[in-house]
Formats: structure tokens, C-alpha cells, sequence
């Protein structure tokens, strides 16, 4: 069970920031791996995107600290594709 709580969190944290490893990905799975055991245990690892699906429904229920991380890696992200999409055009 530690493994697939652990694989949930690496899993969910790489969701949040698009699947890039970087600082945000480190801080969400640092902020929010205790919320990720305590909310979302049962969502499988192995279903993409069902762990950020049971956090994102949870936001609001988590540490204050995994708030700041997720809603960062989310803008980081928003950031991102706003500039890909711009690149883009």
C-alpha cells in the first residue's frame, strides 16, 4: 500500500505540471503527500489523471501548503500553454 500511495502522489504531481519534471512537480509531492494518503488513497495510480481528479474535487480540503503548490504548478502550467499556443500562432 506504500508503494501505490507513493506512486499516486509521483503520478498526480506529474499530472499537475503536464508531465514535466521540474521544482513544481518536487514541491506539490513534498506539500501534498500526506493529503494525497489521508484523500485520495483508493483513486488508482494506474488511471491517469484519477488522482488529480479526487484532489482537485478535494482542493479545498487539503493542507494550506499543498493548496499553494497545486494551484502554482496549475498556473505554471496555464503559463506554458498560453506560451506554446502563442508560439504557435
Amino acid at each position: 500500500m506504500q508503494f501505490r500511495s507513493f506512486a499516486a502522489v509521483v503520478l498526480a504531481a506529474g499530472l499537475v505540471v503536464g508531465g514535466s519534471a521540474d521544482a513544481a512537480t518536487s514541491k506539490v509531492k513534498l506539500a501534498c503527500q500526506a493529503d494525497f494518503q489521508k484523500l485520495c488513497a483508493t483513486a488508482s495510480a494506474s488511471k491517469r489523471g484519477a488522482v488529480m481528479r479526487c484532489v482537485k474535487t478535494r482542493l479545498d480540503q487539503v493542507s494550506p501548503d499543498c493548496q499553494s503548490a497545486v494551484k502554482s504548478a496549475q498556473a505554471k502550467t496555464a503559463a506554458r500553454k498560453a506560451a506554446k499556443a502563442a508560439k504557435a500562432a
